[in-house]
């Protein structure tokens, strides 16, 4: 789940800064490179903005974007699209990044040298090194994804991962070999040869990490497929009216013993989630406040779905539990914890049985 501090939306798309970005501007303050991590971030922004507004066409949902250090990542509903679109929306990213590029270059070339030009030769750098760096075939890159769509056409989607990871860890062993020779050869200063190799550290870490997710995915999907929604749900919950009070929820609670509140508000399904002393107050009269004052919306998926669709889906909306429902009937619910432990043991058992 990736989640970060809000700073607003743009075409309708949600926009957060990862803390470890809002991290990068504290210490890039002090050593006076602000300007640059600022204008790094507008030229992440337009390259994310490339795979949300491709996906708007698609008509696949984008819950909004994540701004990190090393780039961003639009969180995007892909769970039902095709290798053709999604090789398109990873490529949009990369795609516009060239053209911002090209578009700087050109101007730098033709245009009055001095300020300006500094300013576009900095703009041209920075889109280029977006474009060129995402177009590397490594998760989780753009590339990566792009080789993934490519081979996933032929190959299916395991061992179209499988191979993109294959590729992902030979193009990181490639990075970590040839810069550390660089920096052997190159750099003198103690210090600055430190901070480049803390630099190929969290490459590293970005890299194998986002490879290893991306597997493990692929092998939740392969080896569940069989499974769905129904053979996983808990019945550990009690549904109630929206109109019923908290009063009347204590009482309820205290016969069923339930841990988990529900109610349909319309067509979608809440969660009474935010019980506290202080929300309730100190007033007699607070008893008779409405349980949908303390709620919260809860994805929800119908019973018969596959069980990877589910934790696809749960991750998408970063929740750790989903209504389960049949028609228009709430019949269960899903814990994230509960069902990834039960899928990864699933999917080592149809492993050792192959």
């Amino acid at each position: 789940m990736v989640s970060g501090i809000s700073i607003g939306k743009l075409f309708g798309i949600a926009i957060e800064l990862d803390w470890t970005f809002v991290l990068l501007l504290l210490i890039v303050l002090f050593f006076g490179y602000f300007t640059i991590v600022v204008i790094l971030f507008l030229m992440v922004l337009l390259h994310e903005l490339g795979h949300s507004l491709t996906s708007r066409h698609y008509k696949i949902k984008v819950k909004k974007i994540v701004l990190f250090p090393l780039g961003g990542a639009s969180i995007i509903d892909l769970d039902d699209a095709d290798p053709d679109t999604s090789l398109r929306i990873a490529l949009a990213g990369p795609l516009v990044s060239t053209a911002l590029a090209l578009v700087f270059g050109l101007m730098y070339l033709y245009l009055p040298s001095g300020a300006m030009g500094s300013a576009l030769e900095v703009l041209f750098l920075l889109n280029g090194l977006l474009a060129v760096s995402n177009f590397l075939p490594a998760f989780p890159l753009d590339g990566g994804r792009i080789l993934k769509s490519y081979l996933e056409k032929r190959n299916g989607q395991l061992v179209a991962t499988e191979r993109t990871v294959k590729v992902s860890k030979i193009i990181l062993a490639i990075y970590i070999v040839g810069s550390t020779i660089y920096e052997i050869l190159y750099i003198t200063d103690p210090g600055t040869f430190v901070l480049y190799m803390l630099w190929n550290v969290i490459i590293a870490i970005f890299i194998y990490g986002g490879a290893r997710a991306e597997l493990e995915m692929a092998y939740i999907s392969k080896y569940t497929e069989k499974l769905h929604v129904y053979s996983l749900l808990s019945k550990d919950f009690i549904q109630v009216k929206s109109s019923t009070t908290m009063g009347w929820l204590y009482r309820i609670l205290l016969r069923r013993g339930a841990r988990t509140v529900l109610f349909k508000d319309g067509k979608v399904v809440k969660m009474v989630s935010r019980i506290t002393v202080n929300g309730l107050g100190n007033k007699t009269g607070s008893l008779n406040l409405k349980v949908s004052q303390f709620a919260d919306e809860i994805p929800a998926i119908d019973y018969n779905a596959n069980l990877s669709k589910a934790i696809s889906r749960m991750r998408y909306e970063e929740s750790g539990i989903m209504a389960v429902t049949k028609g228009k009937k709430v019949i269960g619910i899903l814990l994230a914890d509960r069902i990834e432990a039960l899928a990864a043991l699933h999917m080592h058992h149809a492993l050792a049985k192959n």
